[in-house]
């Protein structure tokens, strides 16, 4: 369990333990449509309880980023359980997993058995779609595709306009002829064949190969007649409706990048700009039609920032705007871009506050607000802790932190034992640790700079502070030694970068030159990168390609949320967007191990649990820097 920080060893606080029995180890096999080539060994119990438990290691394999053993588990569970119901569940769960493995084929044969077998499930359409988001942020078009006819033959309206009736869809309009044949020898049916065959005679046309696709469009209307996509296909072939997808005429679509590129913050800029066009070009492969960047330079200045978001809102086909790097410059910039219209993404501001200004400005960074929730919702939600404490440096930026984590512990009926504030510049941490450790809190919340906790880090240990600690999702940027990590040893903090697929970041990291730009810089080129890529998957997506339908997917997508008030609390998302440290290196926070406790409540929490625990889970994921 994760360690506290007692003593020149690593003692750790002993959280709730949940009641049943310790399963069997499932012998890990190769799924192959959803069979394994060698038996597991059987677990104990009725069907009902095999079940439920190897659904259960499913949801902790996903929590600890165990994509592989997701699969070969839920292929146990498809193997000996097929009939129960909750195999919708882990296969909702292993579809992705096996996308993140890069294997494209296993989970598009999970998803054909998700489909046939429990299409009724309510999780399915949703899960289809996720899945295009991962196979096109592996750059894999026509696997998204595949998923993308699959959304559609679960249900048409998954992929047409609100306005309805027969338009192309987006990644399919993407394809090749050979590719589109391949689809359509992979779903053969009167469900698909019209939409599929639409887009191969679109394809046809294209390439100028105008008797072929009068010939396909001959057979299928012949085969489906009255589909509305076979009708359209004929009416394009004989030459009776235009070629030009609708809402996509007229100007290029622009990404508008607002970056100082001149001024006291000009090396941000330089590599916001790279990262931008970066992430352009690794979008490339699956966007709708071809996009341009423009990028306008702020000075850093917000009344400069002001003019350049002006500027570029009055550009032809602009679609949305991205910047501009600090709250000021951001702020400015909204104001302008929401009288006129077009959505802004920011993907440095941390200032919450931004996405109030209108309807169409969203955050892709970690707000303060909100990973300040994940933090108490884990302390009191999911740990069941009632005694929680605050250490961190007497800072407006401390004081904000500090103030939002004793609200949000108070509201979820926690409480706040002790506040102790060290200045700024101090070295020494004596008298601010002993003044906490004396209230025995068993969460120390510590919003400090990554560089004060390297400082502070070894002196919790030396004080015997006994307690697990919390920190903000910056520390999540830095680069440590060797040295610096240890003193992140046991720390749970949200991660910067937990809204992204962690393929971007791969691709990112492979393609950056670190040598170029300090560490500071490279991470907001990060963030820079990370938002473009989700503008341009929102855009590929849905074929939104001007600024009101882009607004109106985005909004959907970031899915803003409510209050930290909420009745549910999903597990699996939060392990997946909190890092511990563990053996000097990062891993998702296994919250699904403390189920039980979350479903207790924290009115069974021992304040007092503060002795050593022996086992906990080696890390399995390591997310490179902290």
């Amino acid at each position: 369990m994760p360690t506290s920080r007692n003593g020149g060893g690593r003692g750790a606080v002993v959280f709730m333990c949940w009641a049943g029995a310790l399963l069997l180890v499932v012998a890990g096999c190769a799924v192959t449509g959803g069979k394994h080539e060698t038996a597991p060994r059987p677990l104990a119990g009725s069907p009902s309880e095999q079940a439920g438990r190897l659904l259960d290691q499913v949801l902790e394999h996903d929590a600890q980023g165990r994509w592989r053993q997701v699969v070969t588990t839920t292929g146990t569970m498809l193997d000996y359980h097929r009939d129960d119901p909750r195999c919708a569940r882990a296969l909702a769960v292993a579809i992705p997993a096996a996308l993140r493995l890069g294997d494209g084929s296993e989970a598009l044969g999970l998803a054909r058995i998700y489909q046939d077998e429990f299409g009724a499930d309510d999780e399915l359409v949703p899960t289809l779609m996720g899945a295009v988001d991962l196979a096109l942020a592996a750059d894999d078009t026509l696997t998204a595709a595949t998923f993308e006819v699959l959304a559609f033959r679960s249900d048409p309206t998954a992929v047409l306009p609100p306005e309805g009736g027969p338009r192309p869809v987006p990644l399919l309009d993407t394809l090749d002829p050979i590719q589109l044949a391949r689809l359509a020898d992979a779903f053969v049916g009167p469900e698909t064949a019209g939409m599929i065959g639409y887009h191969h005679v679109r394809a046809l046309l294209r390439e100028g190969r105008e008797q072929e696709a009068r010939d396909l469009a001959s057979a299928l209307a012949a085969a489906a007649p009255g589909d509305p996509w076979a009708g359209l296909a004929a009416d394009l072939a004989m030459g009776r409706r235009k070629m030009e997808p609708t809402g996509t005429e007229g100007a290029i679509p622009v990404l508008g990048l607002l970056a100082p590129l001149s001024g006291r913050y000009a090396g941000y800029g330089t590599a916001m700009q790279e990262a931008a066009h970066l992430a352009m070009n690794d979008a490339g492969l699956s966007s709708v039609r071809p996009w341009k960047i423009e990028v306008v330079d702020t000075g850093g200045d917000p009344v400069l920032a002001a003019k350049a978001a002006r500027a570029l809102c009055a550009e032809p086909g602009i679609a949305v705007l991205v910047g501009a790097l600090r709250t000021g410059t951001t702020v400015a910039a909204a104001l302008v871009a929401d009288r006129a219209g077009v959505p802004l993404v920011s993907p440095t501001a941390s200032n919450e506050q931004i996405e109030s200004l209108g309807p169409a400005i969203y955050q892709t960074n970690m707000s303060d607000n909100r990973e300040i929730r994940q933090l108490a919702d884990l302390a009191v939600r999911v740990l069941a802790k009632k005694r929680t404490a605050i250490l961190g440096p007497d800072s407006p930026n401390g004081r904000h932190l500090a103030g939002l984590f004793r609200d949000q512990v108070e509201v979820l009926g926690g409480q706040v034992v002790a506040q102790s504030y060290f200045p700024p510049a101090v070295t020494d941490f004596r008298a601010q640790i002993m003044a906490v450790r004396s209230a025995r809190p068993e969460v120390v919340f510590v919003p400090a700079s990554f560089e004060q906790m390297t400082l502070l880090g070894p002196q919790l240990d030396f004080y015997h502070l006994g307690s697990l600690v919390m920190g903000p999702s910056s520390w999540s940027m830095a680069r440590p030694s060797r040295q610096q990590a240890a003193s992140l040893e046991g720390c749970v903090f949200p991660d910067a970068r937990a809204r992204f697929s962690p393929a971007w970041t791969t691709r990112f990291k492979d393609q950056w030159d670190n040598a170029a730009f300090s560490a500071e810089q490279t991470d907001v080129a990060q963030l820079t990168y990370l938002a473009v890529r989700q503008v341009m998957s929102a855009s590929a997506r849905s074929g939104a390609v001007d600024k009101d339908s882009l607004a109106d997917v985005l909004t959907r997508q970031f899915q803003r949320r409510g209050s930290a008030q909420a009745d549910s609390l999903d597990l699996a998302s939060l392990a997946g967007s909190l890092i511990l440290v563990r053996s000097g290196e990062s891993m998702p926070f296994p919250a699904d191990l403390f189920a039980a406790t979350h479903a207790i409540g924290p009115s069974s929490a021992d304040a007092d649990s503060l002795e050593a625990a022996k086992d906990f889970p080696s890390p399995s994921v390591n997310h490179g820097s902290y």
